[in-house]
């Protein structure tokens, strides 16, 4: 899969499209447009706008990595999480301390572009229900 595949085409609809800002909002406390994934339709440019977005946040807020952490700790011990969302944030978070562990390898697109279809498809059904 490429990074200039259209959501659409990976099934993102509008209200998909609403779903996925409400959810980046809520998580990061980062005003983002609610425009953004018809403003940047593909995968990359999302994800390129994104970067940009936290990045900037994070340096007029102040915010840290480790704010974020801390926020998702929080977010995860107030929520009753299933078995198999509970294995989903495990890994997902053994993959972070890997890039941690492995200087250089924290580009997005990069791993992006070196996610399989399958590891693509896994991160959509799980932000967006959709089987």
């Amino acid at each position: 899969m490429t990074t200039d595949r259209a959501l659409r085409e990976l099934g993102l609809d509008s209200l998909g499209a609403m779903e996925l800002r409400k959810r980046l909002v809520a998580e990061t406390g980062v005003h983002i447009a609610p425009s953004v994934v018809f403003d940047h339709p593909s995968v990359g440019g999302l994800t390129k706008y994104l970067l940009e977005q936290f990045e900037t946040a994070g340096t007029d807020a102040d915010v840290s990595v480790l704010d974020y952490i801390e926020r998702l700790g929080t977010s995860l011990t107030a929520r009753n999480i299933d078995t198999q969302l509970r294995a989903e944030v495990a890994a997902r978070l053994r993959a972070l301390a890997r890039i941690c562990e492995e200087p250089g390898t924290d580009s997005m697109t990069a791993r992006i572009e070196s996610a399989s279809d399958d590891d693509l498809f896994a991160f959509i059904r799980t932000e967006f229900g959709k089987d």
